[in-house]
């Protein structure tokens, strides 16, 4: 007994609007709550994309790897967390650097919360 193709049809841009995952749809409050509160979080995105392109390009300050191969455990560590850690990860780190004075910035090596710490 075979997979029996189903029968699906082209949803048409009325039929998009009516669409919902789960009981939210992109109107929901609770959606829109969610977004407006992840938005932070692409910090941490661009964060890594940032790393990896100064890894790759060998334009990175204050190294201490040879290859970009070493380097790649701990970025992939940060990429391995997931959008809500990304928020707290950004948050923690915004607030770092807020609170950190211009000349002692580059002195810091972590950032840390209530239960994480990230060394790079």
């Amino acid at each position: 007994m075979g997979v029996q193709a189903k029968n699906y049809h082209r949803i048409t841009q009325p039929e998009v609007r009516q669409v919902k995952v789960c009981g939210f749809g992109f109107n929901n409050p609770v959606y829109v709550a969610k977004k407006k509160a992840d938005a932070v979080s692409y910090f941490w995105d661009d964060l890594i994309e940032a790393f990896s392109f100064h890894v790759l390009n060998g334009t990175s300050e204050g190294r201490n790897w040879e290859t970009p191969h070493e380097i790649e455990p701990g970025l992939r560590a940060m990429a391995s967390t997931n959008r809500f850690q990304r928020r707290l990860l950004s948050q923690a780190f915004m607030e770092f650097y807020e609170k950190t004075e211009p000349g002692q910035r580059e002195k810091n090596k972590g950032v840390t919360s209530t239960n994480f710490k990230f060394v790079w």
